[in-house]
């Protein structure tokens, strides 16, 4: 058996290979290659996640909740952060709905990456078969000054087309496209398999 689990993948091999004549990292493509013969490109899934990060009108987790404390007179080790955190934590975990004033993230199935892999999208507004954590109202006065506050320069940096890292590892930004639609690229740590 193992022999010919050997045999089967003896003519498999993982080869890197330069599309120009200059050694620049950005050249270099991963092929599966075939009998010495047939060459498979292997994409980068996350690719573009990895090149958005780069840009400067990229503006990470860390800046925008930075500003957002500032403007509310909070830090990260205080109270209501701790609480945010651990909200919108709970939440990607249990693969709930995160409402924010102007969108939903949600999680749905993407055949890009599998027929079995819940990634996360963008939705105008929850479902209601779906268990939602909302950002955008709170009964506490601080509370609520923080999630207005936050949507609010959220809101401003979508619509002067910066990438916010919303959450660390999950980007948000409009698309160059006419709808101005909004879209996500993420990191491999935002993909879960479905147990059905």
């Amino acid at each position: 058996m193992k022999n010919k689990i050997l045999e089967m993948f003896s003519s498999f091999s993982f080869k890197k290979k330069k599309n120009e004549e200059k050694l620049e990292k950005s050249n270099l493509q991963e092929y599966l290659v075939f009998d010495n013969q047939t060459k498979i490109e292997v994409v980068d899934l996350y690719k573009n996640y990895k090149l958005k990060r780069q840009t400067t009108h990229f503006v990470s987790y860390d800046q925008l909740y930075s500003y957002v404390l500032l403007k509310t007179h909070q830090g990260f080790h205080s109270e209501l952060y701790k609480k945010y955190e651990q909200n919108y934590k709970n939440a990607l975990a249990n693969k709930r709905n995160l409402e924010f004033s102007n969108f939903v993230i949600s999680f749905n199935l993407d055949l890009k990456y599998s027929q079995k892999l819940l990634v996360p999208i963008v939705i105008t507004k929850g479902t209601s078969n779906d268990l939602a954590i909302n950002f955008v109202s709170s009964s506490n006065l601080q509370e609520q000054t923080f999630f207005n506050v936050l949507n609010q320069e959220i809101v401003k940096l979508l619509n002067a087309y910066k990438t916010i890292e919303i959450f660390p590892g999950l980007l948000l930004f409009k698309g160059n496209d006419t709808s101005g639609s909004l879209k996500t690229l993420f990191s491999k740590d935002f993909i879960s398999v479905i147990k059905r």
